[in-house]
């Protein structure tokens, strides 16, 4: 009986610790997705993690280190033992940056976060998540800051149809209103648009 007790002593003894460290071990994530998610492209992507500080490339803190993200790939067991290459695939956040827009052609693809210290090699043990899969479909088509505008069709007060395209080379304003607003009314009968209008 007394040798049992002792045992069953030992074994708690060294099993509290082992449990506290496992508890404790950095775990990283994608915050914001999952696996099997349809996602627009470009996608904004949020890293998380517990158990590890966030700290820019080049700096010697233990238990630190940035994100890496892997698109449609994954670290040999040679390649763990090197610094985290640097491409397409190998996205590096080394000014430890959380999230990125990331631009994905249309399809499925997988991807992984890679924690990387201060000189870009992985830890020990190395802290990678999960490896997920996202099915990406482009953005609707939409207007672009110094690009030409969509064209479109529409129906003025008049009630006749035109189209943006019939007013190539000319100042054009778009309001989207509704007549029954007040503010709206006060804004034409002041004569307001007129007036812009006779300026452009």
């Amino acid at each position: 009986m007394i040798r049992t007790f002792i045992f069953a002593a030992l074994v708690t003894l060294f099993s509290v610790p082992f449990m506290a460290q496992a508890a404790d071990a950095p775990h990283v994530f994608f915050a914001n997705i999952k696996d099997g998610d349809t996602v627009t492209s470009p996608v904004n992507v949020k890293f998380g993690i517990t158990g590890m500080d966030i700290a820019p490339a080049g700096t010697d803190k233990p238990n630190s280190g940035h994100y890496h993200l892997l698109i449609d790939t994954q670290l040999t067991p040679e390649q763990q033992k090197l610094p985290i290459a640097k491409d397409d695939q190998h996205i590096h956040f080394g000014k430890g940056e959380t999230e990125a827009t990331v631009t994905l052609t249309p399809g499925k693809h997988t991807l992984q976060i890679v924690m990387g210290d201060g000189n870009h090699a992985l830890h020990t043990p190395p802290v990678l998540s999960d490896v997920i899969t996202v099915n990406a479909t482009p953005a609707a088509a939409g207007a672009v800051v110094g690009k030409p505008a969509p064209d479109f069709t529409a129906t003025g007060h008049s009630g006749k149809t035109v189209k943006l395209a019939d007013f190539k080379g000319k100042v054009v304003i778009l309001e989207w209103t509704s007549n029954e607003c007040p503010i709206v009314k006060k804004h034409y009968d002041g004569g307001n648009m007129q007036k812009l209008q006779k300026s452009a």
